[in-house]
């Protein structure tokens, strides 16, 4: 442990220690006596040979991340894909897919919706802010990108796989094209 010296005006010399930065902790303290039972070992405990019939070591059983949406639901992701054709069923991972198109939303909900919506017609955009943030909107996501680089954006390649037609309108032999961006939680 690293010691710092204080020496304030009011104060005698002292040694303070300064505290290391430590990797997160997956287990609490008080947890730790449970880490032999919580995770499996990357290697084998015991390097011996099967014997009788018993196995010397053991893979334990892992589930996949996610089922095979395929076998149970048809509406779920195959290829060629069209976009808001998945459905969500009891049970599945609701993690492992972002098309929400079929959803259906309770009252409460609708409230909420209606609320945002309202509040959003009411607080419009200055005529100012309109201007200056399109005029060069590559300088704001710039500015967003580069505050948010290391913590934020991770590449998940979903573009791709929720919009394949984009892989085919971004050649450069294509020609123009609009592409309507909705936003999240449109």
């Amino acid at each position: 442990m690293a010691i710092a010296k204080d020496t304030g005006p009011n104060t005698e010399e002292t040694e303070l220690p300064i505290r290391t930065k430590q990797p997160r902790q997956q287990l609490t303290k008080g947890m730790e006596h449970m880490r032999a039972y919580v995770i499996v070992p990357e290697t084998p405990l015991s390097t011996g040979e099967d014997a009788y019939g018993v196995p010397a070591t053991y893979e334990p059983v892992r589930k996949p991340t996610t089922t095979m949406a395929s076998d149970e639901n048809p509406h779920k992701r195959s290829d060629p894909f069209q976009f808001g054709t998945r459905y969500l069923g009891e049970g599945d991972d609701i993690f492992a897919h972002n098309a929400w198109d079929h959803v259906e939303v309770d009252a409460q909900y609708t409230d909420f919706i209606e609320q945002q919506t309202s509040f959003q017609r009411e607080n419009r955009v200055s005529d100012f802010d309109k201007q200056r943030f399109n005029d060069k909107p590559e300088k704001w996501w710039d500015k967003f990108y580069s505050n948010n680089q290391a913590n934020f954006f991770k590449d998940r390649k979903w573009l791709a796989q929720e919009f394949p037609v984009l892989g085919e309108v971004t050649k450069e032999d294509y020609g123009p094209v609009t592409v309507l961006e909705v936003g999240a939680g449109a």
